[in-house]
Order: structure tokens, then sequence, then C-alpha cells
């Protein structure tokens, strides 16, 4: 039996210097590259006025078996 991993979604959670949330962006596409999250965050902060210290991203996967 082989077990097969399908990627469904993921979240992004940035926090500020406090560790708190200050935004999450939810059901993004799951192959987003750090490239395009670094994009995000230097625009969230130009937007926002502060500094985003922390970002974190969960993906939510779906295992087949076949």
């Amino acid at each position: 039996m082989a077990v097969e991993a399908r990627h469904l979604n993921a979240n992004l959670r940035f926090k500020d210097a406090d560790n708190d949330t200050t935004l999450s962006l939810h059901r993004i596409h799951p192959n987003i590259e750090s490239a395009q999250v670094t994009q995000l965050s230097e625009a969230f902060q130009q937007v926002r006025g502060s500094t985003i210290s922390n970002i974190s991203m969960t993906v939510t996967t779906e295992l087949l078996g076949s």
C-alpha cells in the first residue's frame, strides 16, 4: 500500500515583536514560495508601519492510500 500526501491549503500567521498575531491569511495556495511570503511581509509592514518579527505557516495535508 502506497501513501501519498496531497496538500489542500495553507495558513500564514504574521506576528509582531510582542508575539501578538497581527495578520492571519487562510486558505492560501500551499506551494507558496518563501520569496512570496517575504514580499507579503514587507508589504504588510509598510501598510501597518510596524515590524513583523515572526511568520508561521501551517499546511493542511490529506493522506491518500492506494
